[in-house]
């Protein structure tokens, strides 16, 4: 008797498909680059006549796209990640908007090096503030949720209540 055994590949989710990182072009090396592939088939282009609008359109667009993947690259059309987010309070989206804030004003300061440092402590002090804000909303959503579950009505089944009526 023969036994095969057929591995099955796990079901992957929706992943998002690759994507050009046009943020790229803030980068003088890689606008340079891309600049000039853009205008060297500009160029070309102009000297055919052949083609209505509409076909150069798309000719210089796919191009566009074509030249954007080689000079700048893709992501790697990684999965989403998926938060919970449903047991976030107003104190808990304040938080985080103030320690975005905070990271956002670290990273942008790029004149004095001791106006940078002082940014990154305050960055630090929201960030920790942050996470005890979620973990106090965390833990009181869950508290929530078991005390809800341990109520004598919560374990009836739905239908016998309406059986009774």
């Amino acid at each position: 008797m023969e036994v095969k055994w057929k591995s099955l590949s796990k079901s992957r989710k929706n992943r998002p498909s690759p994507r050009i990182r046009w943020r790229m072009l803030e980068k003088e090396e890689y606008a340079c680059n891309f600049k000039v592939k853009v205008v060297e088939k500009m160029i070309e282009m102009n000297a055919r006549l052949d083609k209505s609008v509409d076909g150069w359109w798309s000719e210089m667009a796919n191009y566009i796209r074509k030249i954007a993947r080689e000079v700048l690259g893709e992501t790697k059309g990684k999965g989403i990640i998926e938060r919970d987010t449903w047991w976030w309070s107003d104190e808990v989206q304040k938080a985080l908007k103030e320690k975005k804030d905070a990271f956002k004003a670290w990273k942008n300061e790029k004149v004095c090096e001791r106006m940078k440092e002082v940014k990154m402590h305050e960055y630090k002090e929201w960030k920790k503030k942050a996470k005890k804000a979620v973990a106090v909303a965390r833990a009181q959503a869950q508290y929530n949720i078991f005390k809800h579950l341990h109520e004598p009505t919560a374990l009836q089944r739905p239908g016998k209540k309406a059986q009774k009526t």
